[in-house]
Order: structure tokens, then sequence, then C-alpha cells
């Protein structure tokens, strides 16, 4: 298992009216809450070679992939060199990766690696695609054993259809990420963070290479009846 020479997590807040209102007395107590777990998270990682830089801001943009805080992420990873970046919205339940090259990482190309890191484990599992992820994802789930099942975009619609399947991961374009196979079935960001550090550390790869490897993505638009 390698060493990683940076890693960079930028968290940024995205405060909505129904989280927290207009107060910034709420404002500031929500920052301190989500700062004081992301601190213990960080905290809590490996010792080794980790350089960590936390920046946190205040927003009311519900648009994660294309706030501007991703595009200072993908700066500071080319300026530092680093292995790659992390970004966590508000609630910490959306997560948002960059790799050591700066390029996003879409919802559909994280469910590829958690997909692939359970199958090998479990075989035939179903994974769960959201509608608005491409077909790529669909026909790499297969590629690799599992059986891919299409469901509604909207993390309470996805976290039923989960339960009632027994399906152990899955996941949305928005980058909610639900894992059942060593968690709680819900969307956690730290969590999901956690697991993409394990599949890079576990690999002899750099992330910008493992992505390389994918199947191409294309933007893609389902019409129904």
């Amino acid at each position: 298992m390698k060493k990683y020479k940076y890693l960079i997590i930028i968290l940024f807040l995205l405060i909505t009216p129904f989280l927290c209102g207009q107060s910034k007395t709420n404002l500031n107590i929500f920052k301190e809450l989500v700062d004081s777990s992301v601190t213990s998270f960080i905290n809590n990682l490996p010792k080794n070679e980790n350089h960590i830089n936390l920046k946190m801001e205040l927003g009311t943009s519900y648009s994660f992939f294309q706030n501007r805080i991703l595009n200072d992420l993908i700066k500071k990873v080319k300026d530092s060199k680093a292995d790659l970046g992390i970004a966590l919205d508000g609630d910490a339940d959306r997560i948002g990766v960059v790799d050591d090259k700066g390029n996003i990482l879409w919802g559909d190309q994280l469910l590829i690696l958690f997909s692939r890191e359970l199958l090998a484990k479990k075989p035939e599992s179903k994974i769960l695609v959201e509608v608005k992820c491409s077909q790529a994802l669909y026909e790499d789930v297969v590629k690799h054993g599992g059986k891919p099942i299409f469901w509604k975009t909207g993390h309470s619609l996805i976290k039923a259809k989960m339960e009632e399947l027994k399906s152990l991961v899955t996941g949305e374009m928005s980058g909610h990420m639900f894992f059942k196979d060593e968690h709680y079935g819900y969307d956690d960001a730290m969590y999901a963070a956690a697991r993409v550090l394990r599949i890079v550390a576990d690999s002899d790869k750099k992330l910008s290479e493992i992505i390389s490897e994918l199947p191409s993505r294309s933007e893609e638009r389902r019409v129904g009846k």
C-alpha cells in the first residue's frame, strides 16, 4: 500500500434555506458543526506523509460539480502536485473527486470504481444505476459480473429501492453515494472519501491512470414517453 505525498481536501458548504434559514447565527453554528466532524475524520487518517488543506466556504448554490469551489480544488491539486482532491458539500452527503491531473470524476465514474471493488469480492451483486448515469456504467457492471438495475433519480427513492433489492452499492450523478456492504446504506460522503482513498492506496497506479482505463462516457439523455 503506497503513501500519499499530498492529500488535498477542500470542504465547501452549500448552505440552503431549508437547512438553516437566513440567520447568520445558524450559518455559523452549522459551519462549526461540520468543521468539527470533518476535522475528526481528517485526524483519524493514517499519519504518514499526508499534507492536508481544509478550506471551508459558505454559499447558497445547489449546483455541486459546477460550483467554482471545485475549480479551486482543481487548481490546488495541480499547484501542489497532489495525488487527488476531495470535496464535500455542506452536510457531507455528496462527494466530488479530482484526480492528480485535475480531472473531475463524475458520479457514474465513481460508481464504476466502487462497483468494481464490490464485485471483486461479491460477484453477481445488484448495483442500482440512476437513470442519469451513462451507459458505460451499466455495461461495466455487467462486464464485471454484476446485475445493474436502472432506477429513478432522488436519494430517498434510491435508498428505498436499495433496501428493497438488498443492493450493496449505488449512487447518483449528483455525488450521493450509498454503501451497505461495509457501511449503513445511507449517503455519507466522508465514508465515500475513505473508499476512494482505499481504492487508490491499494493500487500501484495514480488515480488518473485508473480513470484512463475506464470505459469512455458520453453525455446521454433518456426521454420517456
